[in-house]
């Protein structure tokens, strides 16, 4: 299992649309509201809410406008991202490209999805 604790600020988006293969992901929101798009369903988890999502499904979050949103993430099986999540931020800072990533998917178990706009219903 692996496992981490994410904040993010009202409106921002956490990771890049994807799926996995191996892990299921658990989100736990313990402060203001996120945003999912679960597939094709788009659902909103206020404080207290836990979002299971199985292998292979298609998947985006982020916080919803108007205030921070404080969540804890856990994978299993765990599988070593930390270069991910730091290659995530030098994209966020605009020190590397998003392309990076790419070649990365199966060794970090996080494949990227053609989803645009992800906030509106499908």
């Amino acid at each position: 299992m692996s496992a981490s604790r994410l904040t993010l600020a009202a409106g921002a988006d956490g990771a890049p649309p994807h799926h996995h293969k191996l892990s299921h992901e658990v989100f736990y929101v313990l402060d203001g509201t996120m945003m999912f798009r679960l597939g094709n369903m788009l659902t909103t988890v206020k404080k207290g809410g836990l979002v299971i999502i199985p292998p292979g499904l298609a998947h985006v979050f982020g916080a919803a406008e108007g205030k921070d949103s404080d969540v804890f993430v856990a994978l299993s099986p765990g599988i070593e991202r930390f270069g991910y999540f730091e290659q995530l931020a030098a994209i966020s800072r605009g020190e590397a490209e998003f392309a990076s990533l790419v070649p990365e998917q199966d060794r970090y178990d996080v494949h990227f999805e053609d989803i645009r706009d992800w906030r509106s219903a499908p």
